[in-house]
């Protein structure tokens, strides 16, 4: 049946293209009989309102035909007639440093140089104490970008990846590092050989055959707490916050392993010896019996909602705690409204049952931070962060007065991101801190301080990897 509504469709399409051709051959036939001749223009009107008359009727079949299906191999054949290709878009340029992605079968290497110049306008003078880890001419609260009115490095990092797969299970991630970054991060170690201080990270990776892949890693890892990362590219801001400084650790040294049970749930646990150290060494008052586990839990509510929350807890996770146990609760929650406008709130909690320096008493912190990030294009973003850092016990800063009371600070920061080029990545940066109590140093030495302090950056790194999730 469907065979002979295609035949009939077929020879209607015939019909109507016969009857066109000799309804417009036949007047130009005549014309050319009757080239000495005009003919008059009641006659070209009777013939044109013929023609018009002609056309409705087939127009009226051909809807007919159309509607009982007989037009459907026409109207298909129409539907997939080749088209004229589009312009196709200019090749992308290659990438210089392509050709490092993948080394020593299958390796990425990864790699960062970051410097900056900082300007803080309390002109704090050489002689002046920061909370820097140095005297003289340094900016308060600040660990990887402390130092005032000169250039300086931030971090040089350089390290080789290769990601376990089902092809081949074995994995590694090794990563070096040199600057102040480096000196902040392993500055708390307690009894950890002086050359630690320049490996960022350094485990190998299993990918397990159980369910979908079990990745268990063993080795020196940074932590999973907290919104912020080491490196500076993989930052909203060019600073760090003070949750990151103070509120969390910034390593561990132990076993943990991931199983992703589904695209919307993760979860990771892990032991480690404590917080930033490697080794618990007895001569420094660590326990080296004591070991700090956790866990991590990550919901991806959403292609826009990620949440992730972060519990460790354990006796002996630094020096000053003791035998007694520390606990801390990380929360992050990270959302996308859309391509260019971003959000992300991180909130800490942590408590130390009793400690050295309070042997009676326990001691807590806590901070909420939240952020915005708007992406103007591929060069231009623009962020800001509000946080608040409560250390009542100034346990965490070593900032008390006279009574033992740590402070609340408060602190803004507003960054302009442009990248230049692919590999290379610049920031200009304000902040503004605040305390209740007046530990910022300002002039010279002998000047009181005071209660808050404003600075400035400037910020230029160098990624081997920009994508990189070094975290």
């Amino acid at each position: 049946m469907g065979a002979s509504i295609d035949m009939k469709g077929v020879s209607a399409v015939a019909a109507v293209i016969i009857a066109l051709t000799f309804s417009v051959a036949a007047p130009l036939a005549c014309r050319a009989q009757t080239d000495d001749t005009h003919q008059r223009p009641a006659d070209l009107s009777r013939q044109i309102q013929d023609l018009r008359k002609e056309v409705e009727d087939l127009r009226t079949e051909l809807a007919l035909m159309k509607g009982s299906g007989a037009g459907s191999s026409t109207t298909a054949a129409a539907t997939t007639a080749p088209q004229s290709p589009a312009a196709a878009p200019p090749p992308s340029k290659p990438d210089p440093l392509g050709g490092l992605a993948s080394v020593l079968g299958g390796a990425t290497v990864v790699g960062l140089v970051d410097g900056y110049y900082g300007y803080n306008f309390n002109h704090p003078a050489a002689g002046t104490t920061a909370l820097s880890g140095a005297p003289g001419n340094f900016t308060s609260l600040r660990l990887f970008d402390p130092r005032n009115n000169q250039f300086a490095l931030n971090l040089i990092e350089l390290g080789l990846v290769k990601n376990p797969g089902a092809d081949n299970r074995l994995g590694y991630k090794v990563i070096f590092g040199f600057g102040d970054a480096m000196q902040q991060v392993n500055v708390v170690s307690g009894g950890d050989p002086t050359f630690l201080q320049y490996l960022k990270e350094a485990y190998f990776s299993y990918l397990a055959p159980v369910g979908k892949g079990l990745q268990i890693d063993v080795g020196k890892f940074v932590t999973p707490n907290g919104a912020e990362v080491i490196e500076s590219n993989a930052n909203w801001n060019y600073s760090r916050s003070l949750l990151f400084n103070y509120a969390i650790p910034f390593y561990h040294y132990g076993v943990r392993a991931q199983y992703t049970f589904n695209p919307k749930f993760s979860l990771t646990g892990y032991v480690a010896n404590g917080w930033n150290d490697v080794i618990h060494d007895s001569s420094t008052g660590f326990n080296n019996s004591g070991k700090t586990g956790g866990l991590t839990f990550v919901w991806n509510a959403s292609k826009k909602l990620t949440v992730t929350e972060n519990w460790m807890g354990g006796p002996g996770a630094t020096q000053l705690d003791g035998d007694h146990w520390r606990n801390l609760f990380d929360t992050v929650i990270a959302y996308n409204l859309n391509p260019k406008l971003s959000f992300q709130l991180n909130g800490d909690y942590g408590r130390v049952e009793r400690t050295t320096l309070t042997p009676n008493t326990s001691v807590d912190w806590w901070g909420a931070a939240g952020y915005i990030k708007y992406q103007f294009n591929p060069k231009y973003a623009f962020a800001t962060r509000y946080e608040y850092y409560n250390d009542p016990n100034g346990y965490t800063t070593g900032i008390f007065d006279a009574n033992g009371h740590g402070p609340h600070i408060h602190e803004v920061t507003a960054t302009l991101e442009r990248r230049i080029a692919t590999h290379l990545i610049s920031r200009l940066e304000y902040r503004h801190d605040e305390s209740n109590q007046a530990f910022f140093p300002k002039g010279k030495a002998s000047n009181p301080l005071v209660n808050g302090q404003n600075t400035m950056a400037i910020g230029m790194m160098f990624v081997l990897e920009p994508n990189e999730a070094n975290k």
